[in-house]
């Protein structure tokens, strides 16, 4: 028998999960930001503390969902919050202009998301993709926003990541702006960023 899948929200036991589901999905942006400020200390940890663990952060372990199959570990999750929130939680006061300038195009491209429930990171571990979770994480994350006052969410992406842009179109989101992504050595990732959304009770194109 197929286990159900549990979406619910994040706890403290999620943490570590949920870090390392940030790296996992963010090409070397996370490592870019952070690697190298805390040089004895592990990044998941400085995740952890600088991010999930700080509410002045628009990555704290209240934004988070789970997505479980069963009583099982953590598959996937997802974080998402009003843009305007994101918007002024987003700064860390470790993080210089110097380390963000290589994603400043990304910065300047997210300030298109205004006015959207904003969805900052969705990953699901490769063991369990080709079995709707991410699907159901973005269906979950559709209701919060509704349940907030919102009938579109937003996210920016890597705009030629042809498996992700994918998975993001068959879903229903459309394209709404791109940026040239810098080459950096630290970024696994090339082309261009996008940013999307999808706005509720209107029929997909």
């Amino acid at each position: 028998m197929t286990a159900q899948l549990v979406i619910r929200s994040a706890d403290a036991h999620d943490l570590r999960d949920l870090a390392q589901l940030m790296l996992a999905s963010g090409h070397g942006v996370v490592e870019l930001l952070y690697e190298g400020l805390f040089p004895d200390h592990d990044l998941i940890d400085i995740l952890i503390e600088r991010r999930l663990r700080n509410p002045a952060s628009f990555a704290h372990l209240s934004n988070w969902r789970v997505a479980c199959l069963g009583a099982g570990p953590v598959e996937g999750a997802v974080c998402a919050l009003p843009f305007a929130v994101y918007e002024r939680l987003t700064g860390d006061p470790l993080i210089t202009p110097e380390r963000l300038a290589p994603i400043q195009e990304l910065i300047d491209l997210d300030a298109g998301l205004a006015g959207t429930f904003c969805l900052t990171n969705i990953a699901v571990w490769p063991s369990g993709r080709g079995k709707g979770i991410g699907q159901a994480l973005l269906a979950d994350t559709a209701i919060r926003a509704r349940a907030a006052g919102f009938d579109r969410i937003g996210l920016s992406t890597f705009g030629d990541d042809p498996a992700v842009m994918g998975f993001y179109r068959r879903a229903g989101f459309r394209l709404i702006g791109t940026a040239p992504l810098r080459p950096h050595p630290r970024i696994d990732a090339q082309g261009h960023w996008a940013i999307l959304d999808w706005t509720f009770n209107t029929p997909t194109v």
